[in-house]
């Protein structure tokens, strides 16, 4: 008996241990190896870019792999949809999304004649798990082609869909379930000139506009100018809470156009503090940093832009902290 073990180019297993053993011989003249697990399946199959063969049922299940816990390398799948309904538009609404996020990817494209697939002029290209369902995408025309197509790697288990009839999309891209908008410094163009600086009281001064926490890595600058001789601007904290070790809150006295400076640099917060207090300046020009790094985030701070006393002696923080939380 000769055996014969053969590898290809991708990817590896364990391996293989067996034990060298002499006994009765073989009478019959084949034996069938171990099952192997079926191949997946697209399903449905057999759909065409034509109005016989297209799929035209709304409920209809789109599937990557029937009766599989995962799709197959170098598997392509395509299917062709058309609205039996004047005035709508064929769509999908997925139910499960899992796909190696680099190289097994779905396809849509508005229409089926045929350079739509090979054109490449997809309206949506959709892999990984990042896409949380359900979401549903629809075609800009009476008819939609999709295509579903892995390397030679790693698989996951799939996708599955259903056929909807809607409103067309309007819009000329429709990208993946919408993600939230970044946070935003507020407000932004001030700059260290007299035009651009910050100069009215109740100024509200925060770290993120319309979202519930700043962002990793973000920055914002102000800069502020007290209107009235004698008096210096300062901020009125109403709301703080940032990552202790990492994302912090910088003041300067005057105008400072480096994120640091040691000569003017007068206090550094962080964390989270009793509130509401007061920090001012001591000259009539104040600047203010907001810096994050790329890990955890939190709510963030909220200011109003105050002008009073010029700062004589040390900026005392409120003690003791409040205990901050995370958000993610």
């Amino acid at each position: 008996m000769a055996v014969t073990f053969t590898t290809d180019g991708s990817v590896v297993r364990s391996g293989i241990v067996a034990t060298v053993v002499f006994g009765p011989c073989r009478v019959d003249t084949t034996t069938p190896a171990p099952t192997t697990p079926k191949p997946a399946q697209c399903s449905p199959l057999g759909s065409a870019p034509t109005t016989a063969l297209a799929i035209k049922t709304a409920g209809t299940i789109i599937t990557t792999n029937v009766d599989t816990v995962t799709y197959d390398n170098q598997q392509t799948c395509t299917w062709f949809i058309q609205s039996p309904t004047a005035g709508l538009c064929p769509g999908l609404n997925f139910t499960a999304f899992d796909t190696e996020d680099c190289c097994d990817k779905l396809y849509l494209y508005d229409g089926w004649d045929n350079n739509t697939i090979t054109s490449g002029n997809y309206f949506a290209q959709l892999s990984g798990d990042d896409n949380p369902v359900p979401f549903t995408l629809y075609s800009s025309l009476p008819q939609m082609a999709v295509m579903f197509s892995t390397d030679g790697s790693n698989i996951e288990s799939g996708i599955t869909a259903t056929v909807v009839f809607g409103p067309c999309r309007v819009e000329t891209t429709t990208a993946a379930p919408t993600t939230p908008p970044p946070a935003q410094c507020s407000p932004l163009g001030s700059a260290p000139t007299e035009t651009l600086a910050i100069k009215t009281a109740g100024t509200i001064i925060t770290t993120n506009v319309n979202t519930t926490t700043y962002d990793d890595e973000q920055e914002c600058v102000w800069y502020f100018k007290s209107p009235t001789a004698g008096l210096c601007p300062g901020l009125n904290f109403t709301a703080f809470e940032t990552e202790s070790c990492c994302d912090k809150l910088d003041l300067y006295d005057g105008w400072v156009d480096e994120s640091s400076d040691p000569d003017s640099f007068f206090t550094e917060l962080s964390g989270s503090y009793q509130l509401p207090f007061a920090v001012y300046s001591n000259q009539s020009m104040l600047t203010v940093r907001f810096h994050s790094d790329s890990s955890a985030v939190r709510t963030g701070i909220i200011a109003s832009v105050v002008f009073g006393p010029c700062r004589t002696n040390t900026v005392v923080i409120p003690t003791p902290p409040t205990t901050s939380t995370s958000t993610t």
